[in-house]
């Protein structure tokens, strides 16, 4: 999943998450659930960062070129 990650190939590694929660579902030691569970979580995190965050840079971008412009600039849309 992380390697996916790594090389771009975020549907691959959504797959490969569904895969590791498939063979978790079905572990009979609730310790070793548990264990397994912090490491999905760490990695459902990792991508779902990686995929909103193109998103969140432009939005930062605009919000900064707007808070750079000065309150009368931004306002009039100069």
């Amino acid at each position: 999943m992380h390697r996916a990650c790594d090389d771009g190939q975020l549907d691959l590694a959504a797959k490969l998450l569904r895969v590791g929660e498939e063979s978790m579902a079905v572990e009979s030691d609730l310790r070793r659930r548990r264990q397994d569970l912090w490491g999905l979580i760490a990695a459902h995190e990792r991508l779902w960062h990686l995929r909103h965050d193109d998103c969140e840079s432009s939005a930062l971008t605009h919000l900064h070129s707007a808070a750079d412009m000065g309150f009368g600039a931004a306002l009039a849309g100069d």
